[in-house]
Order: C-alpha cells, then sequence, then structure tokens
C-alpha cells in the first residue's frame, strides 16, 4: 500500500502524460498549449541525509519523499520557450541556497525549493516538527522581496497535489487579486487578440 500523497499524486498525473511527457493544458483566457514536463532521477537517502548534514538543512519528510522518487521536476514547459515551474532537487537548493547566496538574503531557517519565472517557494524550516504531515510550512515570494512573502498555508504534498490538479497554475495567489484587475487584464489580452490576430 502506498502512503505517500506524493507518490499517489505523480502516479496520477504521469497517467495524463502523453509519451512525450506533455500534455494540453486550459490556462485563463481560454489559452491553451501543449506543455512538458521533465522528471529527473532519484536522490538516494544516503545523498539526502549527506545533504542535510553538510548544509545544516532538515527537510520534511513529504519533500525528502519526492526527492527519494525525483531530484528535481520541470513541470508545465513550453516546448520551444522553457520556462516553467521548477520544484528543485539537491543540486538547485545548492545553487540557490549556497552558491547564489540566499541564505544571508532570506530569513533563519528558510530554503528555497522551487522557482516560477524568479519568484520562489520557500520551506521554513522552524514551522514543522519530525513526523507530523499536518504542519503548514510553505511560503511564496515575489523574486527575493521575502519581507512580503505569503504563508501558503500547505505543506509540500498538499501543496503538491493541488498543483498538479490546477495544471500548474499559482492557485495560492488566486485569492488576492482584486475582480477590477483581472477584468482589466482580461480586456487587454482581448485587445490584443484583436489587434494582431486580424
Amino acid at each position: 500500500m502506498i502512503d505517500s500523497l506524493v507518490e499517489l499524486t505523480l502516479d496520477a498525473f504521469k497517467k495524463r502524460l502523453n509519451e512525450e511527457n506533455s500534455l494540453l493544458v486550459q490556462r485563463e483566457w481560454g489559452y491553451t498549449e501543449n506543455l512538458v514536463c521533465y522528471f529527473f532521477p532519484a536522490a538516494t537517502i544516503e545523498e539526502i541525509v549527506e545533504f542535510q548534514n553538510e548544509h545544516n538543512i532538515k527537510f520534511p519528510v513529504d519533500f525528502k519523499l519526492f526527492l527519494l522518487l525525483h531530484n528535481g521536476v520541470q513541470l508545465f514547459c513550453h516546448p520551444k520557450y522553457g520556462d516553467g515551474f521548477e520544484i528543485f532537487g539537491l543540486l538547485e537548493i545548492y545553487q540557490h541556497y549556497i552558491e547564489y547566496n540566499y541564505r544571508d538574503l532570506i530569513p533563519d531557517g528558510w530554503f528555497p525549493i522551487g522557482s516560477d519565472n524568479g519568484d520562489i517557494l520557500f520551506i521554513n524550516s522552524k514551522d514543522y516538527t519530525d513526523n507530523q504531515r499536518e504542519n503548514s510550512y510553505l511560503y511564496w515570494s515575489e523574486k527575493l522581496f521575502v519581507d512580503n512573502a505569503k504563508e501558503i498555508g500547505l505543506n509540500f504534498e498538499r501543496w503538491f497535489e493541488r498543483f498538479l490538479m490546477y495544471n500548474g497554475d499559482l492557485f495560492w495567489v488566486w485569492g488576492k487579486e482584486k475582480p477590477y484587475h483581472y477584468y482589466g487584464r482580461l480586456k487587454q489580452h482581448l485587445l490584443n487578440i484583436e489587434k494582431y490576430h486580424k
């Protein structure tokens, strides 16, 4: 029996992908596109333990389970232009946390685990306790403006399940947009379609 929501979520998601690891995704305003996903080989438990000890980082259980399945993924990437959402493996966490020296720019106990066009998903290690699945410890920051980081109110496995269910949309920011901003952006989008698709 699988007791990992991360594994259940990944298994279900991969069933929706075609042979090229892509799927047709609908986004706002009627936009559809085939987007590609890349899954990297698993990390070993020894690599994870060594990484945690060497960098004084403690991963929550659900994120460790993710790394044991895939040592990083790139999800919902445009086949020609790239981008997409990256969930970091050990190397990318090292690069962002140590090499790029984010450690000095972010609160103590935080470390980056994902990115979407420079906006960053963080784990706050002070917000979780070992073997407590109910902890919520994820934060979202536009670029490195961590003073304005938003608490997502989820742990990794619940966030990951919803993220894949919503086809890569940043669902945790949806409730923050005022209707007049949304309809203003929609109006501009429709004007652009009319202008460039005549």
